[in-house]
């Protein structure tokens, strides 16, 4: 207490009470419009493993090429997206894919499965990789730890873009859950040069 104020009281809330007040504003700030963009831009991955990896896929004879993860803040967890390319070696042919894992805390799955890149607008198709769940409260209705992993397809001309001017790419689920991250120049240039590379 700071000498010449009066003393401040709070309301006694009991642990269940105070923990669903925690959960739902950690709620609020995942799944606001704001989305993610506000508390923290896209970042590479501080992991010892995380850097590049390009690998030969002898059953369709194609090079998969997977970029070095990304991190952004979205909530109470990290979440991350990394690029993944596959080159035909008969044709030449290269199809591009943002894979995001999204975590999240609560009582069930959000099911994303719609992407629109921004400014301007342009839809994109949506493929579900992984859904699983982790560690859960002792309480039921505090929810688990949930993740969900979804790859993105990205045209060319859009990925080449996206080397010199970021893009913002939204990502929303069945029940209304939306959330925000960029496509940055270094995670593109950085995918560049990994295909580029000479083979190994």
């Amino acid at each position: 207490m700071i000498k010449g104020l009066p003393a401040m009281t709070f309301p006694r809330l009991d642990k269940p009470a105070a923990a669903l007040l925690l959960m739902l504003g950690l709620a609020a700030c995942a799944e606001n419009g704001d989305s993610c963009l506000d508390r923290g831009q896209s970042r590479r991955s501080s992991a010892p493993d995380a850097v590049g990896v390009v690998k030969d896929r002898y059953l369709d004879d194609a090079t998969l090429f997977l970029g070095t993860p990304y991190d952004f803040d979205c909530g109470e967890f990290a979440s991350t997206s990394r690029l993944k390319s596959v080159r035909d070696k008969a044709t030449g042919k290269i199809t591009h894919q943002l894979m995001i894992k999204r975590y999240f805390v609560t009582t069930g799955w959000h099911y994303y499965g719609h992407a629109v890149a921004l400014e301007p607008e342009q839809p994109l198709k949506v493929s579900v990789v992984e859904r699983f769940v982790g560690k859960c409260e002792r309480i039921s209705w505090m929810g688990c730890q949930h993740a969900e992993e979804i790859a993105v397809d990205l045209p060319q001309g859009m990925l080449i873009a996206a080397s010199n001017e970021r893009r913002r790419l939204r990502i929303s689920g069945n029940d209304g859950a939306v959330f925000e991250l960029w496509l940055t120049p270094e995670q593109v240039r950085e995918h560049q040069a990994l295909i580029a590379a000479p083979p190994r």
